[in-house]
């Protein structure tokens, strides 16, 4: 299968909003969050406008997107505490293509472009189901973070750029919960530790 990737186009968005309800279902979450990520997971044209948004095609279908989003300061998002930098927002794949090393196509795509663009480190949450993904990129966990559903903790992760190139040799780590710090209780703490680039 050959995999191209190109800018998404604002004619893309109802696909790619369908595309990130349906890799959402794959992990078989409660009806009722998608009724409280259906603003946050609807892509729109302005979205894509505005942002850094790729997507992977084979032929005409797309296979997957990620979207990189600048925060020019510190804000918040309802209940989720958002700090100033690039974050990687969105990165999903077609349920039926996961599996087939798309993602990891992806994600080499994404911090070779924010290589190219100066971005020294992404930030994220993390899907649950999705940590070991990012950990052998070399993510660096930060803390549980609040997130848009009320009692359900986000692992919040960073990835610096320009080690982006060794993560088959990165060490996976398991953390474990009990005595971790909270966010955004550390963000002024620990994350100035990493120089510029917070989101």
């Amino acid at each position: 299968m050959t995999i191209t990737f190109e800018k998404a186009h604002a004619a893309d968005h109802m696909q790619l909003t369908d595309l990130t309800f349906r890799s959402k279902r794959y992990c078989n979450y409660p009806d009722r969050y998608y009724d409280i990520w259906r603003d946050e997971l609807n892509i729109t044209e302005d979205y894509i406008s505005k942002n850094l948004v790729y997507t992977a095609r084979t032929g005409g279908m797309i296979l997957g997107y990620y979207a990189i989003v600048k925060a020019d300061e510190d804000y918040w998002a309802g209940r989720v505490f958002i700090h100033k930098g690039y974050w990687l927002e969105h990165n999903y794949i077609r349920p039926e293509y996961i599996g087939q090393g798309i993602g990891t196509k992806l994600m080499e795509h994404a911090l070779e472009q924010c290589r190219k663009l100066g971005i020294p480190r992404l930030y994220f949450f993390a899907d649950p189901h999705a940590e070991s993904f990012y950990r052998k990129f070399g993510a660096r966990f930060i803390a549980k973070a609040d997130s848009s559903i009320e009692g359900r903790l986000l692992p919040l992760y960073e990835l610096a750029v320009d080690q982006w190139s060794d993560y088959k040799l990165a060490e996976v780590r398991d953390f474990h919960e009990d005595n971790l710090l909270t966010y955004p209780e550390i963000h002024a703490g620990a994350l100035d530790t990493h120089g510029s680039g917070r989101h």
